[in-house]
């Protein structure tokens, strides 16, 4: 529903410090509720400009980056990874908040990006689901790391007695159910529980594999 998408924008803006004074540069999918929530909902409900980029190709994304002097990027690795192999790239001075999602952001991706433009890679996690889940606001060199809870979310482990566990995802974002064959013991009253792992560490929730893993 309308405020569940909104719910999700708000989440985002306050977890990640985005205001209606940034330029967030778009290559993600906008049909993706990665893309929807964290540009065209944050357009609407927040103000947050836009630059939507029609090429793909690494190189003119960098050079879009530039060009649009925007202060906001998120990405997925499959970008980041061939930034960091290219040749004399651009400048990029206003860009203030580098994000990675869509999948896990390897550790040696976000150490060469940090040598060679001096900005940190934030990892989010999320679901079509129910949005923004964990975001990292302090990086750490940790494999799949995806940090706290967002801003209006809370968090708990199905089962708190293993190491690995489902979490329980609570938020004002979280979607009614599925349709047309619902599955309430999995997404429903204000709950959604993902089919991942997570560890809870000291630093924050870690990914650790599916639960699809563990049946033979």
């Amino acid at each position: 529903r309308s405020e569940q998408l909104l719910a999700d924008c708000e989440n985002i803006c306050e977890t990640m410090g985005i205001s209606d004074r940034d330029l967030n540069f778009g290559i993600i999918p906008i049909s993706h509720s990665y893309g929807f929530s964290n540009l065209l909902t944050s357009l609407i409900g927040r103000g947050v400009s836009l630059a939507l980029s029609g090429d793909r190709i690494p190189r003119a994304v960098i050079d879009g980056l530039a060009a649009s002097r925007a202060t906001v990027f998120p990405g997925m690795p499959v970008f980041y990874q061939p930034f960091c192999e290219m040749n004399e790239p651009p400048p990029l001075p206003d860009l203030r908040l580098c994000i990675s999602a869509g999948a896990p952001l390897p550790v040696e991706t976000a150490q060469a990006f940090r040598e060679k433009f001096g900005r940190e890679i934030h990892s989010f996690y999320g679901a079509s689901e129910c949005g923004g889940i964990c975001y990292v606001r302090e990086t750490q060199p940790i494999p799949g790391l995806v940090g706290e809870a967002m801003s209006g979310v809370t968090l708990e482990l199905v089962d708190p007695e293993v190491s690995n566990s489902l979490i329980r995802v609570r938020s004002r974002a979280v979607a009614d159910g599925y349709f047309p064959v619902p599955e309430e013991d999995k997404l429903g009253h204000g709950i959604f529980v993902p089919d991942d792992l997570l560890e809870k560490t000291a630093r924050g929730y870690r990914i650790v594999g599916r639960s699809s893993d563990l049946i033979n």
